[in-house]
């Protein structure tokens, strides 16, 4: 039985789940949990009430005086994603994490009972009702997954027709949505789509360069008509368990020379900057070892503040963990061995699709041997859209020089006219 080839898994109530796991005797309770000030998810119980989450803590008691608050608590959720994601990687051929309560699967060639029973094995095991979206890509998949109505573990939703009937009712589908389920763009951008009067993502697709550029200049009105476009060629990437990279030398005699050090951290980070770069991801934490012949051994990581594949990054964290090793390093015994490893390697969000096939240009990730995900989401007969057709003509150079200025005038007069000739 042929079936789309991507999955969105959501887990509803994921933080909600996670506390009960911990604590069996909120059970059945109406529970909130609260991070920063702000309600960020909510039992049931109390969206029976018609609690949501974003309220402020201080108004649920108006609905339900006897909710439990919650503090987020990172940790006991980080261990319960890991298991989620275990789980999910016994079932499908490729995992790829895009939030804490999101992920995208390869469901390639598996029946869509394959998501049913990793959902309710999920309830079983976790307590958490996860729900699937399937489509032809990463983008369609996310917005079917979204527009989930029921939460019974192992719900899907698939983009009508299936992948043997062609692209047209894909295309309807994905044309009739709302502007929010746009995706990736900053924050912000689909809001203001919707002051300006667009309600659907098919008449933002239908816009001319020109009437996009004038509202958000070049650069961002490229990212908005690729995005409306539904055609992104990234394949599900298998990124669960995260993989690590690590580099190895040995330095004969001994290390004691600090520009010998200095060369061999700089290309210790540039290797592992290409290889990040080459596969589409980027590390969030580095850790570095030294040893000794005789013995000694010291090792030092660092988290990053965003997950980077930047060669300065990882070098200037190299550089601060090295200070910190080798300050009273004991003489006699000088360093004969480096390891740098960098963990915690994602996809960057702002990668996880990529549209630039669009504009001409070769997609910068793909998996080895995978096919464009994009060819069912468009028919032939539809062609690229007027935008991106026009957009593709502008040289990027010279869209990045326009960017700043362009959004201020924008921004300031916003029916402004002939942005494709200013510089």
């Amino acid at each position: 039985m042929s079936v789309w080839p991507v999955a969105f898994a959501v887990a509803f109530d994921f933080y909600v789940a996670a506390e009960r796991r911990a604590d069996p005797s909120l059970v059945g309770r109406p529970v909130a949990v609260v991070r920063e000030g702000k309600v960020i998810d909510v039992s049931a119980e109390l969206r029976a009430k018609g609690v949501v989450a974003g309220a402020r803590p201080s108004n649920i008691f108006e609905f339900c005086p006897e909710v439990r608050l919650l503090l987020y608590r990172p940790e006991r959720y980080a261990e319960t994603r890991r298991r989620l994601l275990d789980l999910f990687a016994r079932s499908f051929p490729a995992v790829e994490p895009v939030s804490t309560t999101e992920t995208f699967l390869d469901t390639a060639g598996l029946a869509p009972a394959v998501c049913r029973e990793a959902g309710r094995e999920a309830w079983r095991e976790l307590g958490i009702a996860v729900g699937f979206g399937l489509g032809p890509t990463k983008a369609i998949a996310r917005a079917a997954g979204l527009r989930l109505t029921s939460r019974e573990p192992g719900a899907f939703s698939a983009v009508p027709a299936g992948p043997d009937a062609g692209g047209r009712a894909v295309r309807d589908f994905w044309d009739r949505l709302p502007v929010h389920y746009l995706y990736p763009l900053p924050p912000g951008v689909t809001v203001r789509l919707e002051r300006l009067g667009f309600g659907t993502i098919g008449e933002v697709r239908r816009l001319s360069p020109t009437e996009l550029a004038r509202q958000f200049g070049w650069p961002l009105a490229r990212r908005i008509a690729a995005a409306a476009s539904g055609e992104d060629t990234v394949p599900v990437r298998g990124t669960w368990p995260p993989p690590s990279f690590s580099v190895l030398r040995r330095f004969e005699g001994g290390l004691d020379d600090r520009g010998r050090l200095a060369a061999a951290l700089a290309e210790a980070a540039d290797g592992l900057a290409r290889r990040m770069a080459e596969r589409g991801l980027a590390g969030g934490e580095v850790s570095l070892v030294f040893a000794g012949e005789r013995g000694c051994r010291r090792e030092a990581g660092r988290r990053l503040v965003r997950p980077t594949r930047s060669r300065s990054a990882l070098l200037g964290a190299l550089s601060g963990l090295t200070e910190r090793l080798l300050a009273g390093w004991p003489p006699e015994d000088p360093p004969v061995e480096m390891e740098v490893r960098v963990d915690r390697v994602l996809p960057p969000a702002a990668e996880q699709l990529g549209f630039e096939h669009l504009f001409g240009l070769p997609s910068p990730v793909r998996a080895p041997g995978a096919a464009a995900a994009g060819p069912a989401a468009v028919p032939p007969e539809a062609g690229p859209s007027p935008f991106t057709a026009a957009a593709s003509q502008v040289p990027l150079a010279a869209a990045a020089r326009r960017a700043r200025r362009e959004s201020l005038l924008a921004f300031y007069d916003p029916f402004r006219a002939g942005c494709s000739t200013r510089v």
